[in-house]
Formats: C-alpha cells, structure tokens, sequence
C-alpha cells in the first residue's frame, strides 16, 4: 500500500475508523444490555 495519503484522505480515513469504532461500541453496549 501507498504511505502517500492526501490530507483529504487522511481525514476521510480517519473519519471512517472513527465512525467504525463509534458503530463497533454501540452494538458491544447493545449486546451488553441484551445478556
């Protein structure tokens, strides 16, 4: 993989993995409340 990222990549990027994350906590809690 290229280590060249543009700035709006980068930003791009790290706003899909945070989002991603933010996705991945929600449904962990959801499962947490259902058990």
């Amino acid at each position: 993989m290229p280590q060249q990222l543009s700035s709006k990549d980068a930003s791009l990027f790290r706003q899909v993995t945070s989002v991603r994350m933010r996705m991945t906590a929600n449904l962990f809690s959801l499962q947490i409340k259902r058990n």
